[in-house]
């Protein structure tokens, strides 16, 4: 049996523990424990570079009725990855935890026509952060894998917000979060450990629904403070605005159609400058901005749950000049995948799916346009109860 797959077996069992998680004193009215797995592949057409990225979250899910007027829906998410690049002839490899997440949100259901709500998230630093030179190597473009860094350090995000209820079919919801990172080293033999900036999150979202109709119009404004090193400003990134719609129908009794849009723009970073010794707004902004669609169609047939989709994502160009090293060229990912959902009992279902695409990257300059071939398999598994 191929390394790979003994992972992958490893994985599906990993972090049981979550899925036996007591229920509490309050009055439980729903919970779900998913298991799931998901192999993402990629192969740079034309060069000696592929790889691989194994990632096996466990999520935990529970909602409580802990008065006539006050809920609380806890979650809590583990997860396993196991990574391999081939990178000009050398193997690289990773295995083992990632960070853990766990939570609760607090809503208030006693007032008419409004809901107001807290949420509490904890990034427990279960996973490495302080990878050595191979490791990183398995660190694959977040454009091709699901995970970009395997932990960090500790942080509390604390978030609040109400949702205003302005008829039976519009709902209105605001937030505002802020998200306390803790310390961590960056890499294996790091002399000092990386402070990361803090994060500022505020959140107005528009929703329709009814029977057979749903639409959502979000925007979403995040920053972040300077990250330091050594006890040096070394980069304050951009603040960020992203603006997401969605949309779903249902098309008869068994199909619904459903649409996503987004956009995210990002303002120009700050980085250290040697010789004014202090982090310094970049002449240019190197960000670009990122466009993602998406169409799916699904289907109910009872016991039988079948999904299709295609999307894709366009990075633009950056806006320094192609001579220049910090220019980055326009990339397309797309991908196109199907699913199925089978419904072993009234509490639990199993899942299997499959995407392919790629990715296209635009002449840098350097060395032309650049394809990575992009598949991937999951399979999964969720009980109720």
């Amino acid at each position: 049996m191929s390394s790979l797959f003994r992972r992958l077996s490893a994985a599906l069992a990993a972090g049981s523990a979550l899925a036996a998680l007591p229920a509490s004193a309050a009055e439980l009215y729903g919970t779900e424990v998913v298991q799931q797995a998901t192999i993402r592949f990629y192969d740079r057409y034309g060069a000696n570079e592929s790889g691989w990225q194994m990632l096996a979250p466990l999520t935990y899910v529970g909602t409580y009725e802990l008065s006539p007027t006050f809920d609380v829906d806890v979650h809590a998410k583990t997860a396993y990855v196991a990574a391999q690049t081939n990178f000009f002839g050398g193997d690289y490899d990773y295995s083992g935890l990632t960070d853990s997440v766990v939570g609760a949100t607090f809503t208030a259901t006693g007032y008419a026509g409004w809901q107001p709500f807290v949420t509490l998230d904890l990034n427990l630093p279960t996973g490495k952060s302080d990878v050595d030179f191979g490791e990183s190597l398995t660190l694959a473009d977040p454009d091709l894998v699901d995970l970009a860094r395997y932990g960090e350090g500790f942080n509390t995000n604390l978030s609040a917000g109400a949702s205003v209820f302005l008829n039976p079919s519009w709902t209105l919801t605001a937030a505002t979060g802020f998200n306390w990172r803790g310390e961590y080293r960056p890499y294996a033999g790091a002399g000092d450990e990386l402070d990361p900036g803090d994060q500022f999150m505020a959140l107005l979202r528009v929703q329709y629904l009814t029977e057979t109709q749903f639409g959502s119009l979000q925007l979403r404004y995040r920053t972040e403070g300077t990250s330091r090193f050594f006890g040096q400003d070394i980069v304050d990134p951009g603040d960020r605005i992203e603006l997401k719609g969605e949309a779903a129908v249902q098309l008869d009794a068994l199909s619904t159609l459903s649409l996503l849009a987004s956009g995210s723009w990002w303002d120009k970073n700050a980085y250290y400058d040697f010789f004014t010794d202090a982090a310094v707004k970049e002449t240019a902004n190197s960000n670009g901005a990122v466009y993602y669609a998406e169409i799916k169609y699904q289907r109910d047939l009872g016991k039988v749950d079948l999904r299709t989709f295609a999307s894709i994502k366009r990075r633009t160009s950056n806006d320094y000049d192609t001579f220049d090293f910090r220019f980055r060229p326009k990339r397309t990912i797309w991908r196109v995948g199907a699913s199925i959902d089978y419904a072993v009992s009234d509490a639990t279902a199993l899942t299997f799916g499959a995407t392919g695409g790629q990715l296209i990257q635009a002449d840098d300059g350097f060395v032309g346009e650049t394809t990575y071939l992009n598949w991937s398999l999951t399979a999964g598994v969720s009980t109720s109860f």
